[in-house]
């Protein structure tokens, strides 16, 4: 019995973890937008599309789906990134763990995006501008 009472705490821990970490698709982005890859059910899988060993961010969720039909992968989706989903995208970029971009719509040729590499002070810096802390989360 106590057993069954220590996994199922486990797994709603686990669950919680995971919903903050792995944005689904009601998930507004705050202010970025990202694609994911997705079971056929539309299930996050937790891995995120990264070109080039760089995972874009877009300010704006049509130009994610644009992207992503420029790409035609059928196994990614658009996603928002929220405050919280940021932050532990920042932590694990400021630990080395991935490298974030910010994909720039007006640096288009022939189908592909600019995108620019940031350190996590000019990612702050950059939300700040656009009126977002990450203070507030």
């Amino acid at each position: 019995m106590v057993k069954n009472h220590a996994f199922e705490i486990t797994r709603r821990v686990l669950q919680n973890t995971l919903v903050e970490l792995l944005p689904g698709p009601e998930v507004q982005g705050e202010p970025f937008w990202t694609l994911m890859c997705v079971e056929a059910d539309g299930e996050t899988t937790g891995s995120f599309y990264a070109n080039q060993s760089v995972i874009p961010l877009f300010l704006d969720k049509g130009q994610a789906d644009n992207f992503l039909s420029l790409i035609k992968q059928d196994d990614l989706a658009v996603r928002g990134i929220s405050l919280k989903h940021l932050q532990v995208l920042l932590g694990f970029q400021k630990h080395g763990r991935v490298q974030l971009g910010i994909c720039v719509p007006g640096l288009e040729c022939c189908g592909n995006y600019g995108v620019f590499t940031s350190t996590v002070e000019q990612f702050e810096e950059l939300l700040k501008e656009l009126g977002f802390s990450l203070d507030d989360v």
